[in-house]
C-alpha cells in the first residue's frame, strides 16, 4: 500500500490514466488506484463544486426522497442491507406504498465504488440519467468506507443546490446520521453547519 507522496508504480499510473471514462468531469486524489486507498485523506478527495447537477434543480419532490448508500469497502450484502436497515430504520414516514425513506441502498449497477469521488460521479450520472423518474435524493449520498462503521462512521456528501453546487463530505457517527441527513435533506442549514457539528474528523 502506497502512503502520501510516495510515487506510484507505472503499472499504477497506466491503471489511473486509463480510468478517464467514468471520472473525467472531476479531477482525481493522486493517491487514488484500483480501490487501495492509502489514507483517510484519499477518501474524502472532492471536488470543490459539482455544477454537472445543475438540471436536476427543476425536479420536484426531490426531498421525500431518500439518500443512496454506497459500499467503499467490498462489505458482504446482508452486512450493507443490514446497515441500511440501521440507518433508515427509524425514519420512514407514512406507510406503504407511500411510505418516505430516509436511506436506501444505491443501484446494483453503481453501488459498489472505490471512493467518495467515484460515487460522487456515479450518483451524478445515475440521477441525471434518471431525472424523468428519479428514485433517489440528487444533492447528497452516504457511504461505507469501512465495516467497522459503528467506530468509522459512514461519509456523508451534500451537493448545495443553492450554493452555486458547492461539494461538502465529512465522516458522520451512525447515531448521527439520521439527524445531519434529515436537516440537509430539508434544508433546514447549509452544509457546512451541520459538518461543523456532526463531523467526526479526518483521524483513522
Amino acid at each position: 500500500m502506497s502512503s502520501v507522496g510516495t510515487k506510484l508504480s507505472d503499472d499504477t499510473e497506466r491503471r489511473i490514466r486509463a480510468q478517464t471514462h467514468m471520472s473525467s468531469m472531476f479531477p482525481r486524489h493522486p493517491d487514488q488506484h484500483s480501490g487501495v486507498i492509502s489514507n483517510i485523506a484519499a477518501y474524502m478527495s472532492l471536488p470543490s463544486f459539482a455544477p454537472e447537477i445543475a438540471q436536476l434543480g427543476e425536479v420536484r419532490g426531490s426531498e421525500f426522497l431518500p439518500f443512496a448508500l454506497y459500499d467503499l469497502a467490498g462489505i458482504p450484502s446482508k452486512d450493507i442491507e443490514s446497515l441500511v436497515a440501521r440507518l433508515d430504520g427509524n425514519d420512514i414516514i407514512g406507510t406503504e406504498p407511500n411510505e418516505i425513506h430516509l436511506v436506501s441502498l444505491a443501484p446494483e449497477s453503481v453501488q459498489q465504488q472505490n471512493t467518495l469521488h467515484d460515487a460522487l460521479v456515479a450518483h451524478i450520472q445515475y440521477c441525471t440519467a434518471h431525472m424523468n423518474k428519479l428514485d433517489y435524493f440528487p444533492f447528497g449520498f452516504l457511504a461505507a468506507h469501512n465495516r467497522d462503521w459503528d467506530r468509522k462512521g459512514v461519509f456523508l456528501v451534500y451537493i448545495d443546490f443553492e450554493e452555486s453546487f458547492e461539494v461538502t463530505g465529512f465522516r458522520v457517527s451512525i447515531d448521527n446520521v439520521s439527524t445531519a441527513a434529515n436537516i440537509l435533506r430539508d434544508d433546514d442549514n447549509g452544509a457546512k453547519e451541520v459538518r461543523d457539528i456532526y463531523d467526526m474528523g479526518n483521524q483513522t
